[in-house]
Formats: C-alpha cells, sequence, structure tokens
C-alpha cells in the first residue's frame, strides 16, 4: 500500500514536525517517507508511507498519517511489491547521467527539518526545476534490532537516512546538476552522522570512512586483506 499527502514546501514544516514524531513508534509494515519534490515549477512536500504487508491493516494506520495535517493532495493505493521495487527504474536508463548526496541522522532536528525543506537553496526567487530532489526514509525496525559491530552495514541507529540528486542527460549541465545535488547534501550535512555507501560518488577516502567508521573500515580492511 502507498500512502502520499502532498503539501506546498512554504506550509510544510509543521506537517514534518507532526512526521517526525511519529517515526519512533510507526508499525514495522510501515516505512515513513518524505519527499521534497518540484511539481509544475513549485516545491512540494510529500510525506506518506509504504506499508509492506495486509493492505486493509495499511489502511487502518491512514489516520494516523492524516494527523499530521491538511494536505494539498492525497494519494491512496495497493502496490505490488515488484512496482515498487522497480518504480524509479524509467529514470534510471543506460546513458543516463546521475548525481547523489546522502547522509545518516540520528536526530530529526527542527533545523534540519528547515534545512530539508530549502533543499539547499538561499533565495525563494529561484528555479526550482533546477533545484535538487531528495528525501527522508525512516529507519529503526529490524534494521535498529541489530548491533553496528554484527555487519558490515553500519548507521544501524540512524532515525532516517536523507538521499538527495538529480538525473539528466545534456552533459553541458553536469556542472549545474551536481552543484545543485552538493548543496542540498551540504544543507543536511551539519546534523548527519554518517553516509550509506552506495550513495556515495566523488567523497574519495573520507566518504568510504564516513559510510563504515574507523574502526569498521579497519576491521573490513584486515578482512579483505586476508581473504585477497
Amino acid at each position: 500500500l502507498l500512502v502520499e499527502l502532498g503539501f506546498d514546501a512554504a506550509d510544510a514544516f509543521e506537517p514534518m514536525r507532526r512526521w517526525r514524531d511519529l517515526l519512533p513508534d510507526a508499525p514495522r509494515q510501515a516505512t515513513l517517507t518524505a519527499d521534497a519534490i518540484t511539481v509544475d515549477g513549485r516545491p512540494m512536500i510529500v510525506i506518506g508511507y509504504v506499508w509492506v504487508g495486509d493492505p486493509e491493516e495499511g489502511m487502518a494506520y491512514l489516520p494516523t498519517m492524516r494527523s499530521i495535517g491538511e494536505p494539498k493532495d492525497e494519494t491512496v493505493r495497493p502496490m505490488p511489491y515488484l512496482e515498487l521495487q522497480s518504480i524509479g527504474d524509467a529514470n534510471h536508463l543506460h546513458g543516463k547521467r546521475r548525481y547523489s548526496a546522502g547522509h545518516y541522522l540520528t536526530e530529526l532536528s527542527d533545523a534540519a527539518i528547515e534545512a530539508f525543506l530549502t533543499r539547499g537553496t538561499t533565495d525563494g526567487n529561484v528555479d526550482w526545476t533546477r533545484v535538487a530532489a531528495g528525501g527522508f526514509q525512516a529507519y529503526g525496525g529490524a534494521i535498529a534490532e541489530v548491533a553496528n559491530g554484527d555487519s558490515a552495514f553500519s548507521h544501524r541507529d540512524a532515525v532516517v537516512e536523507f538521499f538527495g540528486g538529480f538525473t539528466w542527460e545534456d552533459p553541458t549541465e553536469d556542472e549545474e546538476r551536481m552543484d545543485a545535488a552538493r548543496a542540498f547534501g551540504a544543507a543536511l550535512s551539519p546534523f548527519a552522522s554518517g553516509v550509506y555507501v552506495n550513495v556515495l560518488y566523488d567523497e574519495g577516502v573520507e566518504g568510504v570512512r564516513r559510510a563504515y567508521g574507523d574502526a569498521k573500515l579497519a576491521s573490513l580492511s584486515a578482512l579483505k586483506r586476508r581473504y585477497d
């Protein structure tokens, strides 16, 4: 089940704060999400959840999600798991250009929400089609039940993962698109506790250290040398 509540970015601060307050007690079947996107040239925030399980049970959680505020529009529809897993495929075809920035956050403060809403911009009079999109995905649940030291995957104490970026086709836009994604990432950087390794592009060794941490990176490097 996919649930999406759309808000104008200018009206989304309080709904985002209420969404944050739902995170600690969200059912295990619900992955709560919040996306900052551009629709018809306007900045929008889409808040909701994906329910992996019985759709009727997922519908029972809908009033809780609706309690965050009155949306501009709403989408509620069943979605096969295969469709969920392939929903972004059309935007990631061979030959397209892409750049991303990401962070883990162990706390979603009001300041982090404000940074998320502005998407790395300093002037509201911008062309929002040229501003990177991004989103938060809630963690917790089964992820948090495994200790950081028990697997290669780190940052299991994260509250949300942030991902921002661009996909485009024209190579003459490379610098502009990458700068926009970096700006969005930089806006969230003061609140970050680490990064998911698969969203790293050009951060080099420092990015790898952010992904794993010094102790785990040393342990994994020693294990690799042993088996290599």
